[in-house]
């Protein structure tokens, strides 16, 4: 439940920075407000954002391979203490 719920907010962060990113190039084309720093730090912040939540997703798919080997791993050597019987 915790993990779902964490997904969700980082979820609504990573929109907001994207909406955000996308509203200041809106507003940089038409209303020559924020400059072009600005709209570049926006944009860091949101591939940033991004490549956090691949990272931490990555090392999650990692730890449950990890976890599926050594299940794997005790069946295997069940079946072979069978075998041996």
């Amino acid at each position: 439940m915790q993990r779902k719920f964490r997904q969700t907010i980082e979820d609504i962060i990573l929109i907001i920075l994207f909406l955000v990113a996308v509203g200041m190039a809106i507003w940089y084309i038409f209303g020559d407000s924020p400059t072009f720093e600005q709209i570049n730090l926006s944009l860091i912040a949101v591939v940033v954002g991004i490549l956090f939540k691949i990272y931490r997703e990555v090392g999650e798919i990692k730890m449950d391979i990890k976890h599926s080997f050594a299940n794997v791993s005790k069946d295997i050597n069940s079946i072979k203490n069978k075998m041996k019987l």
